[in-house]
């Protein structure tokens, strides 16, 4: 890892060094679904990045000894790798040309590859039979239509327009998916060494990954809501058994809420994730233990954070689980018995190539724990896991570039609310050049992964507390990206959510905000997960709340370390932070200019019109629009529109429908009306993910600093 000391003794000793650009997006790397073989000893995982002219996402599944780092590619172009128990065959998803992307097996000593499927739709959600004689997926099944009214036949050579789609289903579109076809997803079957794939399941259902074989192999366990009023119900799943050869369905959970995640240990015991369900905005997840005898424990409460993955131990000793706390994304071990939990690896992380959302992935076997971990500098590389807590990187994936790069210094910050006191979390990342720990009260020791002592040709004026403005003839202005302190602007960047957190993590976006000259702060206000249920539902029933003031909080204490110039405070967010964009500058002036992104403007249209409208209808508000229109009126940004003043410009997905293009209109069309400057950036055939596709991502972020140029900001083409 490049520290922000090693970045200084490039600088000063000549290394030149340049600072992010929007092109870097293509030189990215990232890693992912890590797993381990079955001795311990290797590890194969998925080495992903973008494909420049296509502009997209591109994987390719890399294997890595554990003892040498040494790596060899496996199969360019594939995703969801998944060894075989004995760790001799490797299957995966690839693209098969005309048929899609299908199901193949690679044998590891040899490379002999078989395609074992021809499936007319996409696999997913892959499972190894213990014997490892067989694969099960889940995959979606069209339902028969028949047209509602019969017409007339048309005429040979006529062009009539397109038929009507009668629609009667209750989800019938999807974000990223656009109106979609009736299917149901269904559980199937096939032979490892390729034939005809066996169905197990039918119905009007769907079935959610990841499934679990038994240990005997004689069954399959997977998570399914097969309610009749499953759409008004939809978080009521249940966890169901079918023995392999297909028949009838045992059903295995009946409390209410959800149950998924299902995996067996050898001995036969079943663990699996869920929660009562209350109907509030925000629950914990919990690990439950079902025993051989039937009995169902709960573990995990204690640890008041929400369990997002769960998977035994290789011997089947200890239950391994991945949960978010503080922003910090972790593996810990629980003892099944007492229910005690060890943390064994933290710093987990994701692609970096977008927001610091936390995330991460891990993988064990044979007693070796690997995880994708990062930092403020650098995306996820794979890492071993260490006895003392440590980590021990096996890859080093993007040396080539980010040595050469300049990055913003992630700093921590911590506020305290004015509305009740309690503490707050966020990070400021000070562009290239600045240096933090010449400002107020700053501890260099803070920095993350501040560890002196390990640099080449460590000297004593590397350590804490040392000022590096007292080497002879340092000129801090010769750095990359230098700009006196006191004329630095601040940009407050808002998650999305409003249910989850950020974390002190690479985010491409944000270097890039930074880069350009900004004072980039984020943090988690109340709502955001990791800190606990209670913290996540001060905003229950009552979102956008006091959220909004702990944001201007944290921008206060950044504005308090020095170093910013107050008269030039930016603010920008998507999603839920498109929401509390909007709902600041309709309620403070703190703000010289904004950038809605994809925002929710008036609760009401958007509960009848959002693709996952049963949830956000019934879970996130005390009852219908029709029954309480006020309520809705009263947390809509609409509502605050009569008193923004700052130049406020909306962007959204021309095919987002989660939060539907028409919320942005209606802001941009309130202002026009009220005379603010506003634009409306729409993306064309973007979906709620807008920054899903390396071009966007670039055009997203330089729309808004292009905007924010205009009302006083630094360049947007620094990078020219």
């Amino acid at each position: 890892m490049l520290t922000p000391l090693l970045t200084l003794i490039f600088a000063l000793s000549g290394v030149t060094q340049d600072v992010l650009r929007p092109l870097d997006v293509f030189e990215l790397e990232w890693a992912a679904e890590p797993e381990v073989a079955p001795d311990g000893r290797t590890v194969v995982y998925v080495r992903g990045g973008y494909d420049r002219l296509l502009d997209r996402g591109r994987g390719d599944v890399w294997r890595v000894d554990v003892a040498s780092g040494a790596q060899r590619p496996l199969v360019q172009g594939a995703s969801s790798p998944r060894l075989s128990p004995d760790g001799a065959r490797l299957a995966y998803l690839a693209d098969a040309g005309a048929e899609g992307a299908q199901l193949f097996v690679r044998w590891l000593d040899t490379g002999a590859t078989v395609q074992v499927t021809r499936l007319p739709r996409a696999p997913s959600g892959l499972a190894w039979s213990p014997r490892g004689d067989a694969l099960a997926f889940v995959m979606p099944e069209p339902r028969a239509k028949q047209p509602f009214a019969e017409l007339p036949p048309v005429p040979e050579g006529a062009k009539w327009a397109e038929p009507p789609v009668f629609i009667e289903r209750f989800t019938y579109r999807a974000d990223g998916q656009g109106y979609i076809e009736e299917s149901d997803t269904q559980l199937f079957v096939v032979s490892a060494e390729g034939g005809t794939a066996q169905r197990l399941t039918s119905g009007p259902y769907d079935i959610s990954a990841p499934i679990a074989w038994s240990p005997d192999g004689e069954a399959i366990v997977f998570s399914s809501n097969r309610r009749d009023d499953a759409d008004l119900e939809p978080t009521d799943s249940e966890l169901w058994r079918v023995a392999r050869n297909g028949g009838e369905l045992e059903r295995l959970t009946t409390r209410y809420g959800p149950d998924s995640a299902p995996a067996f240990a050898p001995d036969g015991r079943l663990v699996y994730l869920g929660f009562d369900e209350e109907r509030r905005g925000y629950t914990s997840r919990l690990v439950y233990l079902r025993g051989v005898d039937g009995v169902t424990r709960v573990l995990g409460a204690a640890l008041d954070r929400s369990i997002d993955e769960v998977r035994w131990s290789s011997d089947g000793a200890a239950l391994l689980v991945r949960y978010v706390d503080r922003g910090d994304t972790l593996v810990a071990r629980i003892d099944p018995a007492t229910g005690a939990c060890t943390v064994l690896a933290r710093g987990l992380a994701g692609d970096g190539s977008g927001r610091p959302y936390a995330a991460g992935d891990f993988a064990e076997g044979g007693g070796t724990l690997v995880v994708t971990a990062g930092g403020p500098d650098r995306p996820a590389d794979l890492a071993l896991a260490l006895p003392d807590g440590g980590l021990r990187p096996l890859t080093r994936l993007n040396e080539d570039l980010l040595a050469s790069r300049a990055l913003a210094r992630l700093v921590p910050l911590e506020a305290k609310s004015t509305h009740d006191g309690r503490a707050l979390q966020g990070w400021v990342l000070y562009p290239p050049g600045v240096q933090p720990e010449t400002l107020p009260g700053f501890q260099p020791e803070t920095l993350p992964g501040f560890q002196p002592e390990t640099l080449p040709g460590f000297q004593p004026e590397t350590l804490p507390g040392f000022q590096p403005e007292t080497l002879p003839g340092f000129q801090p202005e010769t750095l990359p990206g230098f700009q006196p302190e006191d004329q630095r602007p601040l940009l407050l960047e808002i998650h999305g959510g409003p249910f989850l957190a950020y974390g002190p993590c690479f985010s491409f976006e944000l270097q890039l905000y930074a880069a350009a000259g900004y004072v980039v702060v984020y943090g988690n206000p109340r709502g955001s997960t990791s800190y606990g249920a209670e913290f996540a539902n001060q905003i229950h029933h009552a979102y956008p709340s006091h959220d909004g003031q702990d944001l201007v909080d944290l921008v206060d204490a950044a504005l308090a370390r020095g170093g910013v110039d107050p008269a030039r405070l930016y603010v920008t967010g998507g999603s839920g932070g498109g929401v509390l964009t909007a709902w600041l500058v309709g309620t403070t002036e703190r703000f010289r200019a904004a950038v809605v992104v994809k925002p929710v403007i008036n609760w009401t249209s958007f509960v009848l019109t959002a693709d996952a409208y049963g949830l956000f209808a019934r879970w996130w508000f005390p009852s219908f629009p029709w029954e309480d229109p006020l309520h809705y009126w009263q947390r809509s940004p609409l509502s605050k529109v009569g008193a923004i003043t700052a130049p406020t410009m909306v962007m959204t997905g021309e095919e987002d429908f989660r939060t539907p293009i028409s919320e942005s209109e209606q802001l941009f069309q309130a202002l026009k009306l009220r005379g603010i400057d506003t634009a409306l950036v729409r993306i064309p055939g973007a979906s709620h993910g807008i920054t899903s596709r390396p071009s966007r991502l670039m055009a997203a972020v330089l729309h808004v600093l292009t905007w924010f140029e205009r009302y006083g900001g630094p360049s947007a083409t620094w990078w020219k």
